[in-house]
């Protein structure tokens, strides 16, 4: 299990985020349900084009929501997205 940095270890740079981000990645699960979550927010963006304005707002809870449940799957836990934030 990864743990995640407190508020005094916050990322400084990117160079020092990747690490973290690449293992975060690393399971195949949540590598899967990212590719699904980002080609639904492409399908999102092309209703919102061609069907309907409000799909546009979908967007985001559809990108996020996989986005989470990728890396929740593959650890177990959720966090909001302000609990890792990269630079000061």
């Amino acid at each position: 299990m990864t743990q995640t940095p407190s508020d005094s270890d916050r990322f400084q740079s990117f160079a020092a985020f990747y690490p973290y981000y690449i293992h975060e990645h690393s399971n195949r699960t949540c590598r899967r349900i990212h590719v699904v979550g980002s080609a639904l927010v492409i399908v999102a963006a092309l209703l919102g084009l061609f069907v309907n304005g409000w799909w546009f707002a979908a967007m985001p809870v559809i990108g996020y929501g996989f986005a989470w449940s990728g890396i929740s799957s593959s650890r177990r836990t959720a966090r909001p997205p302000s609990s890792i934030r990269c630079g000061a």
